[in-house]
């Protein structure tokens, strides 16, 4: 074991002059100092880390929908003009993490109190280099780093993914293998089945999530999926095996939920997108405002089911520049007059592009990224217009699920000549936020003939 090496080293360096007694007492100090830090679970887990790493095939990531999408969005006949919108201050790109390398997504952050540690030598890491680690680590004081890491990860509301990000961000001044191994004890002493894996030089994250992850490697350890943090899923890297183990370091460790629900509060600092339009007595101007630092987490964050979307409620900064803007127009308006207005508005108010052009892979957006970026695509006008339809007028909705393409259907009277679905006995007409012109109850033709899978939009609360 690491300690009894260690005690062996001592007693026969000449450097140590430690008189009989003297070092027992030193030796009697380390001990207990492993007795109050390093419980039984963790001499356990060393003891299986020292033996029990196995080869693991590396799975290339998932893709979520393969069918191609529209490569221009269909129009009808004679509809207006797509009115324009562009950044007030600039947008945020999707590397604008880089603008907040000194904040944690433009929020501040306190550095962790870590104690002293005695690093081995993890450029050839293996495993008893990590089993040397967990033993230094976790015989170490990280209590104040501990309540550190959670009473930030709490003020800031982050969710799971949220909370690895911090940890990573508050480890960034390490080297890459150090930090992995860093929060890979630190999320575990946390309550997160997070483990390691390693492949020549290099030590990867592996994280277990309690739904589906797309278009990121990942390895089978027992009957689970571990992710690979940091890791595109793209390449020829995905052919070659890590090294990993099966056996959590405590059974009571959870996997992560990347369901959206909870992300991070509003860091303070917005941006806005200005769409001008038509307006009864010219052109009228609204500013839709996003928080920046939000939009650059969201960035990072793993691509999940598509329903998942649609139960995530825009930033307060989005959804209350939303209300503010297209509010006092449908106070007006009958319910029909009010849907069409927002279906035209998220039609007209960004530019088409397809996620394989702007991100080369699939991803959807949220709709404060809609926002960040002025370009999206049909899952993304969806996920917008069905916030617009539950927050502005209290209507459910039901997510038309195509091959290649996503639309909407609202609850509400269907006249004649509209298109609709039916759930659970109730009808649906259809929207089409990606079929510029249309009305509500017209379907894009080259779906018409296609039967949707049908699910609903659930929004548990309104806004975060």
């Amino acid at each position: 074991m690491l300690l009894a090496s260690l005690f062996s080293v001592l007693l026969v360096s000449p450097s140590i002059a430690l008189a009989d007694d003297d070092f027992e007492r030193w030796k009697q100090a380390q001990q207990t100092a492993f007795n109050e830090f390093q419980t039984r679970e963790d001499r356990a887990f060393i003891a299986f880390l020292e033996t029990e790493w196995q080869s693991f095939e590396r799975f290339k990531g998932v893709s979520r929908d393969q069918n191609p999408k529209p490569a221009v969005p269909p129009r009808i006949r004679n509809s207006s003009a797509i009115v324009n919108s562009r950044a007030s201050t600039g947008t945020a790109t999707q590397d604008s993490a880089a603008e907040f390398a000194d904040t944690f997504f433009a929020h501040e952050v306190q550095s962790l109190a870590l104690p002293d540690i005695q690093w081995p030598d993890l450029t050839n890491a293996d495993g008893d280099t990590l089993a040397a680690v967990w033993s230094a680590l976790s015989a170490s004081d990280h209590r104040a780093a501990l309540q550190a890491l959670q009473t930030q990860a709490d003020d800031l509301a982050l969710g799971d993914w949220g909370t690895l990000q911090l940890c990573q961000h508050l480890l960034r001044k390490s080297d890459d293998n150090r930090r992995n191994a860093h929060c890979w004890f630190l999320l575990n002493r946390l309550g997160y089945d997070l483990r390691v894996g390693y492949d020549g030089d290099s030590i990867f994250l592996l994280l277990p999530a309690s739904i589906p992850v797309y278009g990121k490697s990942f390895v089978r350890l027992g009957n689970k999926q571990f992710y690979i943090v940091a890791d595109s899923g793209r390449g020829d890297q995905s052919n070659r095996q890590i090294r990993a183990y099966e056996r959590s370091s405590n059974q009571d460790l959870r996997d992560f939920d990347l369901s959206l629900q909870t992300i991070m509060k509003a860091s303070g600092n917005t941006r806005s997108l200005v769409v001008t339009g038509a307006a009864e007595n010219g052109q009228s101007e609204i500013a839709l405002a996003f928080d920046v630092g939000r939009s650059a987490l969201l960035a990072t964050h793993p691509q999940i089911d598509l329903k998942w979307y649609f139960t995530a409620p825009p930033g307060a900064p989005t959804a209350e520049s939303l209300s503010a803007a297209l509010a006092p127009g449908l106070a007006r308006l009958s319910e029909r007059e009010a849907i069409n207005h927002l279906l035209h508005f998220v039609q007209n108010s960004f530019a088409y592009q397809t996620d394989q052009e702007q991100f080369g892979e699939e991803r959807y957006l949220l709709a404060e990224e809609s926002l960040n970026y002025g370009v999206n695509d049909c899952e993304d006008r969806s996920i917008l217009l069905a916030w617009l339809l539950h927050d502005l007028l209290a209507l459910d909705v039901l997510v038309l699920d195509y091959p290649g393409h996503v639309a909407l259907a609202v609850r509400t009277p269907v006249l004649k000549d509209d298109s609709f679905v039916v759930q659970d006995g109730k009808k649906y007409v259809v929207l089409d936020p990606t079929y510029i012109g249309a009305d509500a109850g017209m379907v894009m033709p080259a779906v018409a003939a296609i039967s949707p899978d049908l699910f609903p939009a659930k929004y548990a609360y309104h806004r975060n």
